[in-house]
């Protein structure tokens, strides 16, 4: 899932328990560059968290934001 840049998100984020998937790979989720969450971001499974610095976002529970700048995580 990706917030694309400059997007504001009204109401968060909730993320889902996966008990039926049958990949059980981590699911990816990037807020992109001065993207807003005007709500919490709630992960009822393991997620990969990237927020990126200039984004601002609401509480999260459920997952730790690895803060990223550039254009992507890992690309900087």
């Amino acid at each position: 899932m990706v917030v694309t840049d400059g997007s504001l998100v009204h109401g968060g984020i909730l993320i889902r328990d996966a008990s039926g998937d049958p990949m059980g790979k981590a699911p990816r989720v990037i807020i992109g560059r001065d993207s807003e969450v005007r709500g919490p971001l709630e992960f009822e499974r393991t997620v990969e968290l990237y927020v990126h610095e200039s984004a601002h976002i609401g509480p999260v529970v459920g997952a730790t934001a690895v803060s990223f700048s550039g254009d992507e995580p890992g690309k900087l």
